[in-house]
C-alpha cells in the first residue's frame, strides 16, 4: 500500500542521536577515521544495534541490506550502492538505554567518544551477524540556500535550485554534503530506517 507523506517535495537528512558526541559514535559509527581502500569506505561501528540508515563521517550515508532492498524494489532514482568494509565492529548494545539521559551509562576511560569503538577489539562473529553494509552513493545535482526557519522551529529551511532540471529521489547539493530525499523516497524508507535521521524541509525554486 502506498504511503502519503505530507509536507515539501524534498527533505534533507542529517544525523540524530542521543547523548551528544557519544551517541553519534554509538548510533552512526565512524567512516572518516580510516582512509578508503580501493575506493571503499572503512567503517568502524558498534553492533548488534545497527540503524537502517547511518550518517557517518563527513556526509557518508551507510545503509543495511534491508534498506537497499527497499530502495531497489521501489526503483527509487538518483543513487547507487558501493560495498563498504567493516574494518572494526565492536559489541555495545545501546538500543535499550535511556535516550533522555544526558550521557550513556557506559563511557570510555579516556572520556573520548571515539574510544567507545577504538578501545575495543574487532569482533568477527558479530561482524558476520551484522551482514553487508553499503554506501549510498548520490550525485551533486543542485545548489541549496540554507535559511533560518520560522521562530520556534529547530531546523533550517533549505531552498533548492536545480536550474529547472527534474530531480531524482536522492540528490546532493554541490555546496553542502547533506543528502536530500523525495517524498516517495521518505515513504519507501519508512520511519524505522529514518529513526536516527533529523528531517529538514527543502523547497524547490
Amino acid at each position: 500500500m502506498d504511503v502519503t507523506i505530507e509536507g515539501p517535495e524534498y527533505t534533507a537528512i542529517t544525523a540524530e542521536a542521543p547523548w551528544g558526541d557519544y551517541g553519534h559514535i554509538l548510533v552512526h559509527g565512524m567512516s572518516a577515521h580510516l582512509d578508503r581502500i580501493g575506493g571503499r569506505l572503512q567503517v568502524e561501528r558498534t553492533a548488534p544495534d545497527v540503524p537502517g540508515i547511518a550518517l557517518s563521517g563527513i556526509g557518508d550515508v551507510i545503509v543495511t541490506s534491508t534498506v537497499r532492498a527497499r530502495i531497489e524494489s521501489a526503483a527509487l532514482s538518483g543513487c547507487t550502492f558501493a560495498t563498504v568494509d567493516k574494518s572494526k565492529i565492536v559489541r555495545v548494545s545501546w538500543a535499550d538505554w535511556d535516550v533522555t539521559a544526558e550521557l550513556p551509562p557506559v563511557l570510555p576511560e579516556s572520556g573520548e567518544p571515539e574510544d567507545l569503538i577504538l578501545a575495543q577489539e574487532h569482533d568477527q562473529n558479530l561482524s558476520d551477524q551484522v551482514g553487508q553494509l553499503w554506501e549510498l552513493v548520490v550525485q551533486d545535482l543542485a545548489e541549496v540556500e540554507r535559511n533560518p526557519s520560522p521562530p520556534g522551529r529547530f531546523h533550517y529551511r533549505f531552498i533548492v535550485s536545480s536550474q529547472g532540471r527534474p530531480l531524482p529521489d536522492f540528490f546532493r547539493a554541490s555546496n553542502m554534503r547533506y543528502v536530500f530525499i523525495s517524498k516517495r523516497a521518505r515513504a519507501t524508507l519508512g520511519d524505522d530506517a529514518l529513526r536516527w535521521c533529523r528531517l529538514h524541509p527543502a523547497w524547490l525554486t
